[in-house]
């Protein structure tokens, strides 16, 4: 919406360029939305590793308590 009513009023590249800084602060909501994006796919990452490290230490445990049983 914002952006038809910036077409409509600045007739070429020019006055928009000029004008940039108007258009910043929605360009950096955009942005953030994207690094928020981001940073909860790299803790997604995290977590998902950190299961996987716990699954495979408790399988490593359940495999030397065998061991050690059938000893």
């Amino acid at each position: 919406m914002l952006t038809i009513a910036y077409s409509v009023f600045q007739g070429n590249v020019g006055t928009a360029y000029r004008q940039r800084a108007q258009l910043l602060v929605f360009y950096f909501i955009f942005v953030a939305v994207g690094f928020v994006l981001l940073q909860e796919k790299r803790e997604e990452r995290k977590r998902q590793k950190l299961i996987e490290r716990r699954e495979l230490a408790t399988q490593q445990a359940a495999t030397v308590g065998r061991s050690q049983i059938s000893r």
